[in-house]
């Protein structure tokens, strides 16, 4: 009797084994137990089982004991010496440049770029001051694209803080022998005591005249003097390249 449950036990273990390596994708495994002879064997599924047989289950990893006391931390070791340096990469490929036009005047002085034209005037983008410039056809002196232009002051006789239109904001406007621009502040109303009025010919002529004005105007941008990072007037005729 003994010799005999030596044997089952023995059959048992390596049925198990067996099982374990033949149905390894689920934690379940799946047996029928002989009622009579105590015969083991493995199967898929408790339903392949026989009238003769009981079904039995049982999982491939067992119950997880409980974690003991974490041992005491050792000693911080010492910091090794520093690698050697890897050798370098290869060089990449060179970027693309950038695909648009260049205004140069006829002495190959870079004015700026994006030119386009409308009233016989040239208007491109000057990038050092961020603001679009006109040059007339004629003189290559700056005159904007718009008839007239009106410089607002907070003083009487043309004089005090001066402030654009919000419509200038990204426009050059020369003023008797200096350049201004708009603020990127943002627009607001002031109480105006004076104007000065720009008219152009499309000769290039300049007529200022100062107005009174005494009344509040909404949508102005203060104005401040800039300097072009090229020399005016531009030689003509102008390149585009």
């Amino acid at each position: 009797m003994k010799k005999m449950t030596n044997l089952t036990g023995m059959t048992i273990a390596v049925l198990l084994i067996f099982a374990v390596n033949c149905y390894g994708g689920g934690n379940e495994i799946y047996g029928c137990y002989q009622k009579h002879g105590g015969e083991l064997r493995i199967v898929q599924h408790p339903k392949s089982c026989r009238h003769s047989e009981i079904p039995i289950s049982w999982n491939k990893l067992g119950p997880q004991g409980s974690m003991g006391p974490a041992g005491l931390r050792g000693p911080q070791g010492l910091q090794g010496p520093t690698g050697l340096q890897g050798p370098q990469g290869p060089q990449g490929p060179p970027g693309q440049g950038g695909e648009y036009l260049k205004v140069y005047d006829a002495n190959n002085q870079f004015l700026g770029i994006f030119p386009s034209t409308g009233d016989g005037f040239l208007s491109f983008f000057v990038p050092a001051l961020s603001r679009f410039i006109s040059l007339s056809p004629y003189t290559g002196g700056v005159d904007p694209s718009y008839p007239s232009a009106e410089v607002y002051y907070d003083g009487i006789g043309c004089i005090g803080d001066s402030y654009l239109d919000a419509g200038m904001r990204y426009q050059i406007i020369k003023l008797d022998s200096k350049y201004i621009v708009a603020d990127d502040a943002g627009a607001s109303c002031k109480y105006i005591y004076s104007v000065s009025r720009l008219r152009w010919d499309e000769m290039g002529n300049t007529y200022r005249r100062c107005e009174t004005h005494n009344r509040d105007v909404c949508n102005l941008l203060p104005s401040n003097e800039v300097t072009l990072p090229f020399t005016l007037p531009a030689a003509l005729p102008v390149q585009l390249r």
